[in-house]
């Protein structure tokens, strides 16, 4: 079971964080659907990645879920709204599938370089 006041909190903090160019990006009718999204998700995993409770980092399902939670949020908050439904009905279809991608292409990455640094 989620604490979800756990993760809101994380979220609120998050969120004040967040640079202006994520929200410029976000309520820019110009900037494709696609391109909204995948900013989000790579910003956003960005920033949850390196978010810490006590020194700890969170886990992967939380972190997942904190992203999606956030992007959504964003967009609700901060989108044009004769755009708003569209880019949600985009963002609900794509964010999760663009999300685990993102997360494979991180994880290849890391052990080229960890690969890369142990070999050369």
């Amino acid at each position: 079971m989620r604490d979800e006041a756990k993760y809101q909190q994380i979220i609120e903090e998050i969120y004040q964080d967040i640079p202006g160019e994520v929200i410029d990006i976000v309520a820019d009718p110009d900037v494709s659907d696609f391109e909204t999204i995948l900013h989000l998700i790579c910003r956003l995993a960005s920033m949850v990645e390196l978010f810490r409770i006590d020194d700890s980092k969170l886990k992967g399902t939380e972190k997942k879920y904190i992203v999606t939670k956030l992007g959504r949020f964003l967009i609700e908050q901060h989108c044009e709204e004769r755009y708003k439904d569209s880019i949600l009905s985009v963002y609900d279809d794509i964010f999760e599938k663009g999300l685990l991608m993102v997360i494979e292409f991180a994880k290849n990455n890391k052990v080229l370089r960890r690969a890369k640094t142990a070999c050369c």
